[in-house]
């Protein structure tokens, strides 16, 4: 059975460079270092994604997936599955 699906909202986008950016996300994960998160952009993809902090993801854009991220605003919303 898979984990519940849930919604969580983009509080800040911090962009480091033209293709990396930081997702601060409405939630606190309790997570420890190398465990991570799927992903889900309904009708791109679902990816596995590492957590930088508690609360945040860091993206390279290298591909659909990650451009499609990088289209989301602040006060958009991700679903995540896993670690919530």
């Amino acid at each position: 059975m898979k984990d519940p699906i849930n919604h969580v909202k983009l509080e800040k986008i911090i962009e480091h460079s033209e293709d990396i950016r930081s997702f601060i996300l409405d939630a606190n994960f309790q997570s420890q270092p190398g465990q991570f998160t799927m992903v889900w952009l309904p009708g791109v993809d679902e990816k596995p994604i590492s957590l930088s902090a508690p609360n945040m993801i860091t993206v390279k854009k290298v591909g659909s997936f990650t451009e499609k991220l990088f289209e989301k605003k602040q006060g958009n919303y991700l679903d995540i599955r896993g670690l919530v």
